[in-house]
């Protein structure tokens, strides 16, 4: 998937407010004492991570590499500050990987950025809380890299997720499941199969009873099924069925006493839109408002 991009992981020549002390192998390296040092990526088997609070539901953005997760997570933090909610990282989520906190201080720039954002990469994660305006945390949020969620290098939709994201998947929160899909996604055709695959996959193997699932149609902007600034939710639904098929069978229900259940809810979503110089205008607030009120939703103990 393409376009939505995020900025500056990459980027750690300025880490003044860092601990940038890491034991890499048998050595000890300080990156402060050379600019010009360059640390090797943390190995995926050498992350642990760990949930500090284990009541509070779980968001989990799932996507493919430049599906949009970084900047879908960008314009619901910044609508959210907007109403007065709280936004912070949990600095505790990881010490075992040095990109981890150089993420986390990257949080208030990506909230309020006007520039396209670079793509993350293999260790680009960010674990977030919201709070409401009094405190209270309200969800938390995982934002991994789409490598680690679908990687499109491996055939196989059903090889194992990282051991760091399995163990956020295996923890006794609630999970909120929002499945990144764009319209014309432009890859081929057995890729976007083995990304249903790979959902499908994800659904059978690590999701929990109570556990409730988003569909985000994001990028709608870019296509017919807005009109006059109103949204055709049903078409678009309708397409996204056909672009990504049986992506909607993993979540539909059939029995006897009720016929088929719909156990998902279909959110048509936009970030904003970039120029050819990279700036970037944030989407109108009615995208960010509606997929804020799908995880509501999906969050409190209802039925739906």
């Amino acid at each position: 998937m393409n376009d939505d991009k995020f900025v500056g992981f990459e980027d750690i020549d300025n880490l003044e407010n860092i601990d940038n002390t890491q034991t890499i192998g048998n050595q000890t390296v300080d990156s402060t004492q050379n600019n010009n040092i360059e640390l090797p990526p943390t190995p995926l088997n050498q992350i642990n991570v760990h949930i500090n609070d284990q009541n509070t539901p779980i968001v989990l953005l799932f996507g493919a590499q430049e599906s949009g997760k970084t900047m879908t997570l960008v314009r619901l933090s910044n609508y959210l500050r907007t109403l007065g909610y709280i936004i912070e990282t949990d600095d505790n989520f990881c010490t075992s990987a040095w990109e981890y906190p150089v993420n986390c201080s990257k949080l208030n720039e990506m909230i309020g950025t006007n520039q396209r954002l670079k793509g993350t990469d293999h260790n680009d994660f960010l674990f977030i809380k919201i709070s409401d305006n009094k405190g209270n945390p309200v969800c938390q949020i995982l934002e991994a890299a789409g490598e680690d969620y679908f990687p499109k290098s491996k055939s196989d939709p059903r090889s194992p997720f990282p051991s760091y994201m399995q163990s956020v998947f295996n923890t006794s929160n609630k999970k909120v499941w929002l499945f990144i899909t764009e319209p014309n996604w432009k890859v081929e055709s057995g890729i976007k199969q083995n990304y249903v695959e790979r959902i499908r996959f994800c659904r059978n193997q690590s999701v929990g009873k109570n556990d409730k699932f988003i569909i985000l149609y994001n990028k709608i902007d870019k296509t017919s099924f807005i009109s006059s600034g109103r949204i055709n939710s049903r078409a678009a639904e309708t397409n996204c069925g056909n672009e990504y098929p049986g992506i909607f069978d993993i979540f539909t229900e059939v029995s006897i006493w009720v016929g088929t259940a719909k156990k998902y809810k279909f959110v048509p979503f936009s970030t904003g839109s970039y120029d050819e110089y990279g700036a970037y205008t944030r989407s109108k607030d009615e995208f960010p408002k509606n997929l804020w009120k799908a995880i509501q939703e999906s969050i409190k103990p209802i039925i739906w």
